[in-house]
């Protein structure tokens, strides 16, 4: 006798960050009410994952407006651009809206992409977050 099992929702699972591979340390912390999501090292298909994980907790905490840090950033991926724009596309279905904080090394990236005309980058968290709050 077979007992059938009623699918379950998908949650994100949870995670601690200490679980990130060894090449990328990930935080969050608040400016004036708006989450700001850190990201250092390497952006990639090793690790892009571990981001949508955590910016998708965000979002479900309710977090709309969202800067995401990547100024400690060496190397971004097309899984990490791809990783932003679905990001991006998701927080404006909800009426929210994102900042970047870009490294040196990633700038032209978003320049040779022409993503640097999708997204509003500012130099710093802090004025990604004044920002957010003024508009």
């Amino acid at each position: 006798m077979t007992t059938a099992v009623a699918p379950q929702e998908y949650k994100v699972p949870d995670f601690q960050l200490q679980d990130c591979p060894k090449d990328i340390a990930l935080g969050t912390d608040m400016i004036q009410g708006i989450r700001v999501v850190r990201v250092e090292g390497d952006v990639d298909i090793y690790t892009v994952q571990w981001i949508q994980i955590l910016l998708a907790k965000q979002i479900d905490k309710g977090h709309h407006q969202m800067v995401v840090d990547l100024s400690r950033v060496e190397y971004i991926s097309a899984d990490g651009l791809g990783m932003l724009v679905g990001l991006y596309s998701r927080l404006t279905k909800l009426n929210g809206d994102l900042c970047l904080v870009l490294s040196d090394k990633i700038v032209r990236i978003f320049e040779i992409t022409n993503l640097k005309n999708l997204f509003k980058v500012l130099p710093t968290a802090a004025e990604a977050a004044e920002h957010l709050l003024a508009n």
